[in-house]
């Protein structure tokens, strides 16, 4: 269609429009500006919210992101036990990239301190993933220095609740990966990563938003109450970002 445009138009048979970017986008295309001053004398979300970022990825969601507890605990405990290309054949997982290998996500669930906490994969949907903040590992990006203000206290209390046999299972399988690991390693210290020390201890919410909207009606606004995944909302452009109400050192 551009092409055909460009075949029967010139500079001269061109009906040109002037232009008037304003700071700060710059927007290259006609803009009614009636009501941008009013509109600019309103708080933008980042200077409300000023800790946010964009949602997790977690490059492989098939097998990172499950509908129950009971599923995750299954998927982690059966993938850490594996050889990494038999891993790969079990659970249809393409070609490694340069940020998700199977051998680095291997190595998270068995070097990291992680938890299965719950995640806002889309709206009201509540799924569930294993999640230890390292970046490369199990998920993809986990954001942890936003994302650690949503695991709240009640990730701790569900850690703490009677052990089925699944879970102790998965304990099981993790400590003998983890056990595996050190003794085929003769030097060097496993990297640890672990959540903060200062839960917010009544939960925390979160206000999930997006930058940008193609479809000419914003309506991609949520509240969460736990992590949240990159593709949350359902815009075709950019992803979810997250606005975390209160700060884990700092819960007034």
């Amino acid at each position: 269609l551009k092409y055909v445009w460009l075949e029967r138009h010139t500079v001269e048979t061109t009906d040109w429009r002037r232009l008037e970017p304003r700071e700060p986008f710059f927007l290259f295309v006609p803009r009614d500006n009636t009501l941008a001053e009013e509109y600019e004398r309103g708080w933008s979300l980042p200077e409300i919210f000023p800790l946010n970022s964009v949602g997790i990825v977690t490059a492989r969601d098939s097998l990172t992101i499950q509908k129950t507890r009971e599923a995750i605990e299954a998927v982690v405990s059966d993938f850490v036990s594996r050889e990494p290309e038999k891993a790969r054949k079990i659970y249809g997982l393409r070609k490694d990239t340069r940020d998700w290998t199977v051998r680095k996500a291997q190595a998270d669930l068995r070097e990291s301190r992680g938890a299965i906490v719950r995640i806002l994969y889309r709206p009201f949907d509540v799924r569930w993933t294993w999640y230890s903040g390292l970046s490369r590992g199990f998920l993809c990006m986990p954001r942890f220095d936003v994302m650690r203000h949503m695991l709240c206290e009640r990730e701790r209390e569900r850690e703490r609740e009677p052990r089925t046999r699944l879970h102790e299972t998965v304990s099981a399988r993790l400590a003998s990966a983890r056990g595996q690991h050190h003794r085929r390693t003769s030097r060097g210290r496993v990297r640890r990563h672990q959540f903060g020390l200062s839960p917010v201890p009544q939960g925390n919410l979160g206000l999930v938003s997006v930058r940008q909207v193609a479809e000419n009606l914003f309506d991609h606004v949520c509240v969460s109450r736990s992590v949240v995944d990159f593709r949350t909302t359902l815009s075709n452009k950019g992803g979810a970002y997250l606005f975390p109400l209160h700060r884990e050192k700092d819960s007034r």
